[in-house]
């Protein structure tokens, strides 16, 4: 049924922000000083011929165990609580021919008290049982940018929108590109972000689907293989209910995690609710119901019509709202979601 999955992240400048205890500066030169990384977690790759942990997962899981010697004398030097899969889907299936094995990445997390994540990953990288390290980047998202058409749009620039259709052709020309293609509902856009205001009229149509409803005359993506409220993977890909999409975020609320403003910190689940605003912000864009009489227009959000026949938005939700006010994203919830979407194609039986 669906023709192509594209997953993407939106790359933005970042603005300056007041940050966490736990999340520490950059080390790499020219980097906006911005942007941060988990202080107390890293991303281990072990080596091929070491292959997976050695214990069982709820095992690693609570106590931070490898099962591997050299390993393990690290984890007591770290004092290393807690071991898991980035990837849990990876251990499902077999591997294709030519993909890259997946099952042995894991995230790792330590006491800061112990030492530094710089000094946790120089001795983890020199193991011979480890293939690379990666640090987890933690990246703001909320900002306003200083461009002047953006903050004050002189009088020649007519439309709300302007982006889509402006007299002085400093825009995308849509109106042109509708007389081609207004939308494909057989494509599938991974939003990647803060979550999504599934329910948004504009988004979902006027009976949006949610996490216990696959029904939809909207533009928001339902899991074709995922029967909701039975409370199993129907689909086998690891996700229990996954009908809409996935929640990936379980982050410190050290981190700046507004839990105090009902943002949903931790628990990853099968609801991509969007608390910041940003990702239904970025989903508008592309796939708003066009042609509707309400709200906005999308790029491909199709031309009226119910159901809406415009491109669909699968919801990742890989961020949080800030009590500082800002949104964040995280770079280990963004590689589950890419994951995630890349799974749903194969589950699909589509080439990759």
């Amino acid at each position: 049924m669906y023709r192509s999955i594209v997953s993407g992240v939106v790359l933005m400048l970042i603005a300056g922000v007041a940050w966490a205890q736990k999340s520490i500066y950059v080390p790499f030169k020219n980097s906006p000083e911005e942007v941060r990384y988990v202080e107390d977690a890293f991303v281990v790759n072990l080596s091929v011929s070491t292959g997976q942990i050695k214990v069982a997962l709820e095992v690693a899981a609570a106590t931070g165990k490898f099962g591997i010697a050299q390993l393990d004398g690290l984890r007591e030097k770290y004092r290393i609580s807690s071991v898991k899969p980035l990837f849990p889907g990876a251990m499902l299936r077999p591997r294709k021919e030519g993909a890259p094995d997946l099952s042995r990445y894991y995230v790792v997390e330590f006491n800061p008290d112990a030492a530094t994540l710089a000094e946790a990953l120089a001795e983890f990288s020199q193991s011979v049982h480890v293939e690379h390290v990666e640090p987890i980047g933690i990246h703001p998202i909320y900002l306003t940018p200083n461009d002047p058409f953006f903050q004050n749009p002189p009088p020649s620039f007519p439309y709300p929108q302007w982006h889509l259709e402006a007299a002085t052709d400093a825009d995308i020309d849509a109106t042109a590109a509708w007389d081609t293609e207004t939308g494909d509902p057989s494509v599938v856009v991974g939003i990647l972000d803060t979550g999504l205001r599934y329910i948004h009229g504009d988004l979902g149509g006027s009976d949006p689907p949610g996490p216990n409803d696959n029904v939809t005359n909207g533009n928001v993506w339902v899991n074709p293989g995922e029967t909701p409220g039975d409370g199993v993977d129907d689909d086998g890909n690891g996700f229990i209910d996954d009908v809409i999409g996935w929640d990936f975020v379980n982050t410190h609320p050290s981190n700046k995690c507004a839990s105090n403003k009902g943002e949903d910190c931790i628990d990853p689940d099968n609801d991509p609710s969007d608390f910041n605003g940003h990702g239904t912000h970025v989903g508008g864009i592309v796939s708003a119901i066009t042609n509707n009489a309400y709200s906005g227009a999308g790029v491909a959000g199709g031309f009226g019509g119910s159901p809406a026949n415009g491109v669909k938005l699968m919801p990742l939700r890989i961020g949080w709202h800030g009590k500082d006010g800002f949104g964040y994203v995280r770079m280990d919830f963004a590689a589950q979601a890419i994951n995630y979407a890349v799974d749903q194609k194969l589950l699909r039986g589509q080439n990759v």
